[in-house]
């Protein structure tokens, strides 16, 4: 809800209300949040280790036990591809993208 008061001569003339109906949006947001519960529950009940790669951003994203799979700790952990790269053995490198 939005409300504008418009004056004229300094003095107060109108008020003006805009109200905006925003049960979808928040319908989204609440669909959006049981999603990722959902995902996080996978994530935490199952032995794998699941990473992720935005490919426009370039940025990973790996869950703890992938993180542990790789002998990393969460602070150690890369979220970059380039990062990613930069560990691996430099003859490996293009065979690896190719591979992907």
């Amino acid at each position: 809800m939005n409300i504008y008061l418009i004056k004229t001569s300094q003095e107060p003339k109108y008020l003006i209300g805009l109200i905006k109906d925003i049960t979808e949006r928040k319908q989204m947001e609440l669909d959006l949040k049981k999603s990722e519960e959902r995902w996080k529950l996978a994530l935490r009940g199952n032995n794998d280790g699941i990473w992720d790669w935005n490919i426009k951003t370039n940025e990973c994203f790996y869950s703890t036990r992938c993180q542990e799979i790789l002998g990393y700790t969460e602070t150690e952990i890369f979220n970059h591809v380039d990062d990613w790269k930069n560990r691996m053995y430099p003859d490996d490198i293009n065979l690896v993208i190719q591979s992907i």
